[in-house]
């Protein structure tokens, strides 16, 4: 059926960031590589990360590179290569605006004030340039007098308001006068006295971005000479020393987050592009983009966005693509979008949703994410589909914690590809966890993680998933006309999660039940199991009306689902009416357009057939929703909104109506708000996934009514890439199974010819057996336990001791109390602005206490590299460890460094105390030291103590008795009683009284292992002559995170939150 999904290609295999984050050398690159490609990676994206100690873009950094694509090539591995260090892209690692600085990115501040007649007013506009400041009349009835405004532009001027006075040194040139005057720092400012009557006063500045995130600031990446600069120094860099490579070994270019920032996007390039595309001046008109009765305001509203939406598509994303084009490679995109078409010239459309713990409903995620572009996989899908890409891509991942499992990355990739994704991209892969390192947005899912050992079968599983969208289609059929330009006229800022830029709140609760109502028909469509795909119509205009359906790229559409809108583009109407002419579906749900956003298109005459759905009902009180038809348009009438009046049940039994699958699905009232998806292989035939994302188990019917006779029910194992046939009936025509859905489980069927297919039979009966697990087990460690000296008390310049947990010198200087003056220095030259700040050196004293109850055999102190930086040393019970003491010794990475302190522990209190000579902010002790050694972590009057090694522990989801803090696998050895000679050829065999479980678990019996199962359902099989009558001896191996060791937390599953590991 799918062609080598038992064992997909590197196409199909994920590809990680790796992030290039410390000391980079050749053995170790490989060595790295090598981890990869024998885990069943693809390939990875190259990114220069924040700890790179390489020069980025230099002759190293590309030499490095160099050796590193070869190394891949040798190994078959693809290579992607991330165009900045770090992020966003666009500034060449901070170069573009060094060369550029016209082209820094500015933001657009709008003030807005009132004054009454006769009185002077002064408004201080601070540091920027001014764009326009207008003045106009405000009524007696509270309304704006729009058509008499007054230009008060030569009113404003230039103050300095930062006073400073300076005793100056007795030099010859100041023999006579040491003592001088000073102003600093030039600000806007209006001084205006108003003519008679009130007045609403709007004033509009340009200010450059200062404080920006790794660069200081950014590039304007709609400014041609930066966007050029930009491909000159990063892309023809890569050019020119990998260029050999590129189409073969290297497959694309990634860029990420470039965007335009601010409450209201900006940028000085808009004004004149405006003017030349719209034939007249936005600064005369801002005041629109604050205040909805200005006249015309949606007209300029969209006019704005919309200007601002093509300039960094075309100047940033065109210019990218096809550079990208032209050299053979893909040009790949993770950013911030206006609408849709954003991403028109991406090779691979990609998006950055999935970053949640295991059991996140998906209602949740909708209501949360949905409305945002980069944040919802379906609208990214949807472009693939539209824009005839065979990839989509969703940087997955980041921001989850370090108490990720393969369980919650395999959930996340389940729901990844129920919305169509294919390109998985986990975020990320370190190259080393050194210190502070390890504490970047996402987990390490590399080989620090103690479940690395086992990563195969999750790259396997989502190998085949990526198999599963790239080599089959779509079904689905309806559209979902995406509303972006009514939010933008509402004000919703779609580069900041389309939040509110406006002041009014009428306007505000007009604009959430716009987002709302629509999320709301996601989900209606959703969890009626009807699949979708966004559609924006800037989008739509690119395709074609065909035999009653919209053609656009691959996806053919013959039901369109307009939600709540007040605009609509006018060429976009014209073609819904075409379609609807032509037979195709049209539903129109709750309001209709009534913003003029184009000259010369009435908004009223969309679709004169049916009633116009009016703001006035709308908006207005709640009441029960009616649907209205003519031919095959239908309106929706919904009082009070969508979400008012059931609405949504309306529009899901319209669709429903029109939308046949080949497989048909029975959803248990339980599990009603499962996702499915259904896809479809050219001759050869349909494929049903179904998974049970919240966590229910479920019988599911599936019926087949239209089987032909040769056709049979297939399941394709996404965890082997087995094949078998399922156990069905037939009645004539209709073919129907009965499958069970375990939680979490993922299944994929499929309806396709008996006799062209080869499965393996039905499974045989297998003989179920449950292994008790809630009494305490011998347990063991595969490694020494671990005890995290986190707690800590600091003193600073042998001041006071205040308690702290590990952090740079600059975070403990905060906590430290009342500062000294000799702690302090002030800089600054003659005529300019003081400045304070810290006088180096000063000196850090952090102290660790513990118990320990029974002394170890053997302890190690554990550390990274950068776990302290500065001079410093280290003292244990009053004796001081030589630095030589602390060697480099693989526990996790490796740039761990152990000493061993046997010697120097005793029974009762024992403390490590760390003293820093600090020269940086970022000196100090800013991440734990452990303890590590033959020991258990037991609890003891509240507190955690060291103790003898532990010999029993229960086995569950949370913390393990004995080692709380330990990440690694643990063994628990236990006894499977069977009673008669085992008769069947299998046996199955399942965990009782082990709730949430999260982590992976082996199963060895007897001594012959029955598998790793990574995640749900913990279940393995086996032939049953593994067994023997009476006692049968079971491990239990269990490997978890480094959540444990890294943060001392664990992830409670049942209450959905993140838990500090405590005592008790």
């Amino acid at each position: 059926m799918i062609r080598n999904f038992d064992n997909p290609p590197a196409e199909n295999r994920p590809r990680p960031f790796w992030f290039w984050n410390g000391e980079m050398t050749r053995p170790e690159i490989r060595r790295q590589i090598l981890e990869m490609k024998d885990k069943g990676l693809g390939g990875f994206f190259l990114c220069a990360r924040q700890g790179l100690r390489v020069p980025y873009l230099s002759q190293e950094w590309f030499a490095l590179c160099r050796y590193a694509v070869d190394t891949a090539r040798e190994q078959g591995l693809e290579v992607w290569l991330y165009d900045e260090f770090p992020y966003p892209s666009g500034m060449s690692g901070g170069r573009v605006t060094l060369m550029h600085p016209e082209a820094r990115h500015s933001h657009l501040d709008i003030i807005t004030s009132e004054a009454g007649s006769g009185q002077a007013i002064s408004i201080d506009l601070g540091v920027g340039l001014l764009v326009r400041a207008q003045a106009f009349p405000l009524l007696e009835n509270g309304t704006v007098d729009w058509d008499q405004g007054l230009d008060l532009s030569a009113y404003t001027g230039v103050r300095q308001n930062h006073l400073i006075y300076q005793r100056t040194p007795v030099i010859a040139a100041y023999a006579h006068n040491t003592k001088r005057f000073f102003s600093y720092g030039p600000t806007e400012e209006l001084y205006w006295t108003p003519p008679a009557g009130s007045w609403k006063i709007i004033i509009a500045m340009s200010r450059t971005i200062e404080d920006f995130k790794y660069f200081g600031t950014y590039l304007d990446p709609v400014n041609r000479d930066a966007v050029q600069a930009f491909q000159e120094t990063t892309y023809e860099a890569y050019k020119k020393e990998l260029g050999e490579y590129f189409s073969s070994t290297i497959k694309g270019m990634f860029t990420d987050e470039t965007c335009l920032h601010g409450r209201w996007s900006w940028s000085n390039e808009i004004p004149a592009s405006f003017r030349e595309k719209y034939g007249y001046e936005l600064t005369d008109h801002l005041a629109a983009l604050i205040d909805a009765s200005y006249p015309g305001a949606p007209m300029i509203r969209y006019q704005y966005d919309q200007c601002t939406h093509e300039l960094l598509r075309d100047r940033y994303h065109k210019t990218l693509s096809e550079w990208c084009a032209q050299n053979g490679i893909k040009y790949t995109t993770e950013v911030p979008s206006m609408r849709m078409s954003n991403q028109r010239y991406s090779h691979v459309p990609g998006g950055d949703p999935c970053h949640d713990k295991l059991g996140f409903p998906m209602e949740k995620v909708i209501d949360r994410d949905f409305h945002i572009f980069r944040s919802n996989p379906k609208v990214i899908s949807a472009m693939a589909r539209q824009f005839d890409r065979r990839d989509c891509l969703v940087e997955s991942f980041h921001s989850i914690g370090w108490s990720m499992t393969l369980q919650d990355a395999k959930w996340q990739i389940d729901r990844q590809t129920l919305m169509g994704i294919s390109l998985h991209t986990f975020h990320g892969f370190y190259y080393t966890v050194d210190g502070i390192t390890k504490h970047d947005a996402p987990p390490s899912q590399f080989f620090q993680n103690p479940y690395w050992q086992h990563y195969r079968l999750f790259a396997d599983y989502c190998a085949r998933s990526s198999r599963l969208i790239t080599e089959t289609e779509s079904m689905a059929d309806v559209a979902l006309l995406h509303p972006a330009t009514s939010w933008w006229t509402h004000l919703r800022n779609p580069f900041s999660v389309f939040s509110y830029s406006g002041d009014s709140q009428e306007e505000k609760q007009a604009s959430d039940q716009l987002i709302e109502d629509w999320k709301h028909l996601c989900k209606a469509l959703l969890f009626h199991q009807i699949d979708y795909d966004d559609l924006d119509p800037e989008v739509m205009l690119a395709g074609r009306i065909e035999a009653g359906h919209i053609v656009v790229g691959r996806a053919r559409y013959k039901t369109l689902v307009i939600p709540p809108i007040t605009n609509l583009e006018g060429s976009a109407a014209d073609m819904i009416r075409q379609f609807a002419a032509g037979g195709g579906t049209v539903i129109c749900c709750g309001l209709s357009p009534y913003e003029t956003i184009e000259p010369s298109v009435d908004p009223s005459t969309f679709l004169i057939h049916v009633p116009q759905l009016s703001k006035d009902v709308y908006f207005g009180e709640p009441g029960q929703a009616k649907v209205s038809h003519t031919g095959s348009v239908y309106a929706i009438r919904a009082p009070g909104g969508i979400r008012a009046g059931a609405a949504d049940e309306l529009l899901a039994g319209l669709v429903r109506s029109e939308t046949r699958y080949p497989i048909d699905v029975n959803i248990p009232a339980h599990l009603h708000k499962a996702v499915i998806v259904h896809r479809r292989q050219n001759d050869v035939g349909s494929y049903l996934m179904l998974s049970s994302q919240d966590g229910v188990r479920a019988t599911v019917a599936l019926t087949c009514a239209d089987a032909p006779e040769s056709a049979a029910l297939f399941e394709l194992d996404l965890e082997t890439g087995g094949c078998r046939l399922l156990e069905s009936c037939r009645d004539g025509r209709t073919l129907s199974a009965t499958v069970q859905l375990s939680p979490w489980q993922t299944r994929l069927f499929a309806l396709a010819d008996r006799q062209s297919h080869f499965a393996a039979p039905p499974m045989t009966t297998a003989l179920p057996l449950t292994l008790e697990t809630k009494l305490p087990m011998p347990v063991c460690a595969a490694g020494w336990n671990a005890y995290r000296l986190e707690q800590i008390q600091v003193s600073i310049d042998q001041g006071p001791f205040f308690q702290a947990l590990p952090a740079t010198f600059i975070e403990h200087f905060k906590q430290a109390g009342p500062l000294q003056t000799s702690q302090l220095q002030i800089d600054g030259d003659f005529g300019t602005r003081q400045s304070l700040s810290i006088r180096y050196p000063r000196n850090e004293t952090c102290q660790m206490s513990f118990f320990i109850r029974k002394k170890p055999g053997k302890a190690f102190l554990l550390r990274d590299r950068m776990s302290i930086m500065g001079e410093h040393t280290i003292q244990i019970n009053g004796h001081t460890l030589d630095p030589q003491a602390f060697q480099p010794q693989k526990v996790y990475d490796p740039c761990n460094l152990l000493a061993d302190v046997t010697e120097n522990l005793t029974e009762g209190v024992n403390t490590v105390s760390v003293s820093v000579t600090a020269t940086a902010d970022f000196h100090g002790l800013s991440d734990p030291l452990y303890l590590i050694g033959d020991f258990a972590v037991t609890a003891q009057q509240g507190v955690f103590v060291i103790d003898a090694p532990q010999k029993e522990a229960c086995l569950t989801a949370g913390p393990i008795e004995g080692y709380p803090f330990y990440s690694g696998t643990l063994t628990f050895s236990t006894n499977l009683e069977i009673a008669r000679p085992v008769t069947e050829g299998r046996f199955s065999l399942s965990l009782a009284d082990v709730e949430n479980l999260q982590d992976c678990v082996e199963l060895i019996v007897n001594g012959t292992s029955l598998g790793v199962r990574a995640f749900a359902p913990y279940a393995w099989s086996g032939a049953s002559d593994l067994l023997r009558t009476g006692n049968n001896a079971v491990q239990i191996r269990l490997t978890n995170t480094l959540a444990n060791l890294f943060e001392g937390t664990w992830y409670d599953l049942s209450q959905q939150k993140m838990c500090a590991i405590q005592p008790g």
